[in-house]
């Protein structure tokens, strides 16, 4: 099965300078946030994981990127990629146009 159909378009976005404290709130509406940059142009995705592990206050300070993937790749395809990364969201990318986001909760914090 492709993830043509699967690709969430309707993605909430971040500037990649917007401070991480105030993040913490919109996580708890959204699992994670495509990150523009100052040409708003989509250059990661920043999840809640992204930012506990940074000791700084900016998205641009966390990493956010991730593998890619485009929307004629399979379902099992983008699963391997998100397990070798341990994500569960991947950018999908039609050439160098953002797509949006294909999100899979397989990624649990005990």
């Amino acid at each position: 099965m492709k993830i043509d159909l699967l690709i969430d378009k309707d993605y909430h976005t971040v500037s990649i300078l917007e401070d991480t404290r105030q993040m913490a709130e919109w996580f708890a509406l959204k699992e994670y946030y495509a990150v523009m940059d100052e040409h708003l142009k989509v250059v990661g995705i920043i999840t809640p994981r992204d930012v506990e592990n940074n000791a700084h206050h900016q998205v641009i300070d966390c990493d956010f990127t991730k593998p890619t993937i485009n929307p004629g790749q399979t379902v099992f395809e983008a699963m391997e990629l998100m397990k070798q990364a341990q994500t569960d969201c991947l950018p999908v990318y039609d050439g160098t146009d953002f797509l949006g986001v294909l999100y899979f909760k397989v990624f649990r914090d005990v």
